[in-house]
């Protein structure tokens, strides 16, 4: 053979291969788009699919779903699953919007349509059987039992640990997952109510917030927030109508009063209101009503 020869012949069989390579990479591609997977969950209620699947949807029968990030979310109807193997019943799905990674099948659907689910150890798989078509053979007692509860969800029963309490020396406390000092000294203000600087450093002075990490007089002094808050909590108002500036009129008495002479410890006084202001501090509505239909206690004493 040849030079020539045997380099067509080598080039030949690595055409060949390549031409074998793209066809089995074609042939994957159409296993993808003619196939998807859902995930076998024993923690949905129902089967749930993504819009992505393109099944079609055959009633808009919606749903309210609460995801375990505990936030509500619609179902935009209901369709089939085309798994012809499974009953009817079974197969009803419902479509997601809000599922973007994996698409659910429901243990607990196939579970109440008559099918037993077989979770298989290590990388073995799972199977899902007909409930009159299989049978166990168990050579000794189950090392845990699961029941179902009123959702239909599998539970296991564990015995609660009991909390021992010993004697530390040091802790490590974590408040709050925060950027920065500034954010934490920020939060634990608000978090006291939101007292004034010089409150806040003695308290720390005093040792009374030695269980707040990162509170320290240094910080509070470099990142003590403004906040309106505390304005807002200390603000003094001046009372209106301290100093008048109306001119008082004067009346000129023909005669002077002859000043009354005491013989018991009780007086009577007349007091024009008219003339003078007369200011009063109330104590304000008493929660109880008397036995008399009152709220109010007015107390009025003149020197």
């Amino acid at each position: 053979m040849t030079r020539n020869a045997f380099r067509s012949k080598r080039a030949q069989k690595l055409k060949d291969k390549l031409t074998s390579l793209a066809r089995k990479a074609k042939q994957r591609r159409d296993d993808r788009n003619a196939f998807t997977t859902m995930m076998l969950d024993s923690g949905a209620s129902s089967h749930f699919n993504k819009v992505d699947d393109n099944l079609p949807v055959a009633n808009h029968n919606i749903k309210h779903v609460k995801t375990a990030s505990g936030e509500m979310h619609t179902t935009l109807g209901q369709a089939e699953l085309p798994l012809p193997q499974l009953n009817k019943a079974a197969r009803v799905t419902n479509i997601l919007p809000a599922l973007k990674q994996d698409s659910l099948m429901s243990v607990k659907t196939l579970s109440d349509n008559g099918y037993t689910t077989v979770f298989y150890p290590y990388d073995r798989g799972a199977e899902v059987h007909s409930d009159d078509t299989i049978s166990f053979d168990f050579k000794n007692k189950a090392h845990l039992k699961a029941w179902r509860d009123i959702k239909g969800m599998w539970q296991v029963t564990i015995p609660r640990t009991q909390t021992i309490t010993t004697a530390v020396n040091e802790v490590a406390n974590n408040v709050y997952e925060l950027p920065s000092t500034q954010q934490a000294i920020k939060f634990l203000h608000a978090a006291l109510g939101f007292p004034p600087k010089s409150t806040l450093n003695k308290a720390i002075n005093n040792g009374n917030l030695s269980t707040f990490p990162g509170l320290t007089v240094e910080s509070v002094n470099k990142f003590f927030p403004e906040s309106d808050e505390t304005q807002k909590g200390h603000m003094k108002q001046t009372r209106q109508n301290v100093r008048s500036t109306r001119t008082k009129q004067v009346e000129q008495a023909d005669h002077l009063p002859t000043p009354g002479i005491k013989h018991h410890d009780a007086y009577i006084f007349t007091y024009d209101a008219t003339k003078k202001s007369m200011y009063t501090d109330q104590t304000g509505r008493f929660p109880i009503t008397s036995s008399r239909g009152n709220k109010y206690i007015s107390w009025l004493l003149s020197n």
